[in-house]
C-alpha cells in the first residue's frame, strides 16, 4: 500500500523545457508506480540477457548482490523504477549509444513518469577521479535509468536496437 502526502513537486521538463507540476496525491500514482515497477524488472532482465551489456543492477535479479535483502524488504514486483547497467567503457561508443535512443530521453534527474537515463561518469560523479568513481562502481560505461510507463516491449527495443547500433 502506497500513502499519499500533501505534497506537490515542480520539475522542469527536459524535453520541452516547461515548468509541470505533479500533485503527488494524484488519484493513479499508485497504478503508475505498479507500472513502472514491472517494466523496470522486465528490462533489467532484457538488458541482463543481452551479451554486449556487462552488468546489471537491480534488485529483481538473481545476480544482484543485495537479492535476499530485496526479497525481506520488498514486496513483489515492487523493487523500484530505478536501475543501473554497464557497458563496455569506451566513450565513443557510450556517446553514440545515447544518441542511437529514440524513444528514451537523456536527462539531468530522474524519476519522471518517461523512462530516461543519465550519465554518472559526466554527471553527477564528474567532479570525482576516475578512481574514486571506480571505488564506487562507477566507470565510464555505467547508465543509470528510470524506467516510465511507455510500453516494456517499447523500452527494451529501443535500449536493444541503441546497445547493438553502438557497440557493434
Amino acid at each position: 500500500m502506497f500513502y499519499f502526502f500533501s505534497v506537490i513537486l515542480v520539475y522542469l521538463d527536459s524535453g520541452t523545457g516547461k515548468a509541470c507540476i505533479i500533485d503527488g496525491r494524484e488519484a493513479h500514482f499508485e497504478l503508475r508506480l505498479e507500472k513502472q515497477n514491472r517494466n523496470a524488472i522486465q528490462l533489467a532482465a532484457a538488458l541482463e540477457a543481452n551479451p554486449l551489456v556487462e552488468k546489471v543492477y537491480h534488485p529483481s535479479l538473481e545476480s544482484h548482490p543485495h537479492r535476499e535483502l530485496a526479497l525481506r524488504l520488498f514486496r513483489p514486483e515492487a523493487y523500484g523504477a530505478m536501475l543501473s547497467f554497464s557497458l563496455p567503457e569506451a566513450p565513443e561508443r557510450i556517446d553514440r549509444f545515447m544518441a542511437a535512443l529514440k524513444m528514451v530521453g537523456f536527462a539531468n534527474t530522474l524519476g519522471g513518469f518517461r523512462t530516461t537515463v543519465a550519465h554518472p561518469a559526466t554527471q553527477s560523479h564528474s567532479s570525482l577521479t576516475p578512481e574514486e568513481r571506480a571505488a564506487l562502481g562507477i566507470h565510464y560505461g555505467t547508465i543509470r535509468v528510470s524506467v516510465g510507463i511507455e510500453s516494456p516491449e517499447d523500452i527494451i527495443r529501443d535500449f536493444s536496437e541503441a546497445i547493438q547500433e553502438s557497440l557493434i
